[in-house]
């Protein structure tokens, strides 16, 4: 007999039972097919490591030679799939915030690139080590390809916000497409008396309700991840020992003390730097570089 009828979603009895007959299951499990299980499972993460690790050597290999960035990195990815295992439960659902920062992390120290394949990398890692499905980890790879193609150069704490507001949107309304294509609301706050599109179609269940509490709380989970990065932005500088356009700034602030120390004891040392910034700056935009960065190393160089 089915244990739920077609369409209908499980209750938490029927949960139980699910469990029950699971942890049985695995009770009966002789030794090889453990293995197998493990061993399968360990081939699909290899594969994505494997994937990721000749993406970074084909394409970026500065940081498979320098020991310090890989072990940075790949301490990134174990703090993320941590984080993870915090955020995903049955009270809350806000795997986005772990994804998001990983994800805006490696687009703001390294590459956007970069950050687009390690982010669906760990999207799918996520999805496979927690048991999410398919709609889970469109939503996780749509909602960090919008914060990291959105991350150019951060010159305000107000980018960031930006940021975070429209990859929101880009939540919301991934999660309503999700949802109503598979019928099934995401999110925490799709408990389990809410029925599905089709019972909702049928009997008038509030189920766009949920959908679109869900999208609002995804929409939130991306603001939130966006606010954090800018208040960890200091501390990832200083972790990956770069430096983003706003230290630049913060640097190149004509009221800066070493800035106002060479004025006054070398004027003209300071108005030849200032001119030299110019010159650098203009050469650097000219050809597509970070003039930015040109004009502040002038003004200390």
């Amino acid at each position: 007999d089915r244990l739920v009828p077609a369409g209908r979603r499980i209750t938490a009895e029927r949960l139980e039972v699910l469990r029950r007959e699971h942890v049985a299951l695995v009770a009966s499990m002789t030794a090889g097919d453990m293995l197998a299980h493990t061993a399968a499972s360990l081939g699909m993460y290899a594969a994505v490591f494997l994937f990721c690790g000749t993406y970074v050597l084909s394409h970026r290999r500065l940081i498979a030679t320098e020991l310090r960035r890989l072990i940075t990195l790949l301490a990134l990815a174990v703090a993320t799939v941590g984080l993870g295992r915090l955020c995903t439960g049955s009270l809350w659902e806000a795997e986005l915030v772990p994804i998001l920062l990983f994800s805006m992390t490696v687009a703001i120290v390294y590459w956007r690139e970069l950050a687009l394949v390690l982010s669906a990398a760990m999207a799918l890692v996520l999805c496979l080590a927690f048991g999410m499905g398919l709609a889970e980890f469109v939503l996780m790879v749509a909602t960090s390809s919008a914060a990291v193609l959105l991350l150019n150069r951060v010159r305000s704490r107000t980018k960031m916000i930006y940021v975070g507001l429209v990859s929101g949107t880009v939540a919301i309304l991934t999660t309503i497409g999700v949802g109503t294509l598979s019928g099934d609301p995401l999110g925490s706050w799709s408990s389990t008396d809410v029925l599905t599109l089709e019972q909702w179609k049928e009997g008038g269940s509030p189920f766009a309700v949920h959908l679109m509490a869900g999208a609002a709380w995804h929409g939130f989970c991306a603001v939130l991840a966006a606010l954090i990065i800018t208040a960890l932005l200091p501390f990832i500088e200083r972790l990956f020992d770069v430096q983003t356009d706003l230290s630049l700034l913060e640097l190149g602030d004509a009221a800066h003390p070493l800035l106002q120390e060479l004025a006054r004891r070398a004027p003209g040392t300071y108005n030849h730097s200032i001119n030299v910034a110019s010159l650098a700056e203009a050469a650097a935009e000219s050809i597509g570089a970070n003039g930015l960065l040109c004009r502040v190393g002038s003004y200390y160089h």
